[in-house]
């Protein structure tokens, strides 16, 4: 999987076919064991596209990820909204993975408040990641909305 990830708020939407606001219902079993990292697959449930295949909307699909990353370690965070692109293969459908591993997982807590991360510097350089910049402090509801409005921008 790419380490890599857009520079900024602007390329990840470029960079995203999906958009969706979901919740984590399960984690599948560990689909492969390399040097002590495992790959997993998390259940989710679309409830909202806000870009991309309107018909995800409602439906399950499947995140392929490492197990190990930050974003997916707090068993009681279930919301998000997730930038996506396809990880299918022949044999499989509903099969994505994150923009840029985890740079495109923005987490809802328990008030509707969206954050990506709740350190204070998680870019290593003194500065907030640019997600965290984008959307620290914001609603749910204007979340999504920005998202939107920088959709049609584009």
């Amino acid at each position: 999987m790419d380490t890599e990830g857009p520079d900024s708020f602007e390329q990840m939407i470029k960079e995203s076919e999906s958009i969706v606001v979901a919740h984590r219902t399960g984690v599948d079993t560990i689909i492969s064991s390399e040097n002590q990292i495992n790959t997993v697959r998390f259940q989710i449930e679309v409830s909202e596209v806000l870009k991309g295949d309107l018909d995800l909307s409602q439906q399950k699909i499947k995140i392929q990820t490492l197990e190990q990353l930050r974003a997916w370690r707090d068993e009681g965070q279930e919301k998000y909204i997730l930038f996506l692109e396809p990880y299918s293969r022949e044999d499989e459908e509903n099969v994505y993975r994150v923009v840029g591993l985890t740079f495109g997982v923005l987490k809802i807590d328990e008030f509707n408040q969206v954050f990506w991360s709740r350190g204070l510097n998680q870019s290593g350089s003194g500065n907030l990641f640019y997600m965290d910049e984008e959307f620290r402090g914001l609603s749910l509801e204007d979340t999504i909305n920005k998202i939107k409005m920088a959709i049609n921008n584009n």
